[in-house]
């Protein structure tokens, strides 16, 4: 090989060395962080569907309002879309990524979001990838669907609830931690090939229940699907 052709084939590999790190297109983007609120309303339910591509997402109870969010993103076409409609008691509430997202170390996408504790909430939430984080302990559940593609997720379900709900926790590959009540019912259905770690559970093959369960008028019913990683019930 000629020294003008190694040496042209050496910038060429430089190049896209820098083009990969974005060196050539500057820093990114300082973060942006927007919040959005939905005033309270008086409902019979409230169906709340909210999907991230990739990145943090926290939901918690509590919110004197609807909804209150939290959105900070390093590209503006990260911004979720979010749309709510009201029908005689009745309202959805949808908060969406419109692209996908591809995080390095230098990104952010996180979303933190607080639920009204006081109205009946069918709660679906899904990640593509990166940490789930749902803190139920305050929620109005009638039904509530998890699932993560790849990465953690934590379902604090310790809640006293007054009525019983069912949920879902879906995992591709990763970690999934299930904080449950104890002054109330529980019974969690584990599906999958997983290793599962209980504390202060009654096991039964595939079936973990608490010690309220039976005898509490309510009951919070689980069920985990993992394709890989770990499952930790916490009693």
């Amino acid at each position: 090989m000629g020294i003008a052709r190694r040496d042209g084939l050496l910038a060429m590999v430089a190049l896209c060395a820098l083009v990969a790190a974005g060196c050539l297109w500057g820093p990114d983007p300082d973060p942006v962080t927007l919040e959005h609120r939905i005033p309270h309303a008086s409902l019979f339910l409230l169906e709340a569907d909210i999907g991230m591509s990739a990145g943090d997402l926290a939901i918690s109870g509590s919110s004197p309002d609807l909804m209150t969010g939290s959105f900070t993103f390093t590209k503006e076409a990260w911004e979720p879309e979010i749309t709510y409609h009201y029908e005689e008691g009745h309202a959805t509430l949808s908060v969406r990524t419109t692209s996908s997202v591809s995080i390095r170390s230098s990104h952010r996408n996180e979303w933190d979001i607080a639920l009204t504790s006081g109205e009946p909430l069918a709660l679906s939430a899904d990640l593509g990838a990166g940490d789930l984080t749902i803190d139920a302990r305050h929620l109005d559940l009638v039904s509530l669907s998890a699932r993560v593609g790849a990465g953690d997720l934590v379902l604090d379900l310790s809640g006293t609830y007054t009525a019983s709900f069912e949920a879902t926790a879906q995992m591709g590959a990763g970690s999934i931690r299930i904080l449950l009540p104890r002054d109330v019912g529980a019974l969690v259905i584990v599906e999958g090939r997983t290793k599962i770690t209980a504390s202060s559970l009654f096991v039964d093959g595939s079936t973990y229940t608490n010690r309220a369960y039976g005898t509490s008028p309510v009951t919070v019913r689980v069920t985990v699907t993992s394709s890989v990683g770990d499952v930790e019930l916490v009693g």
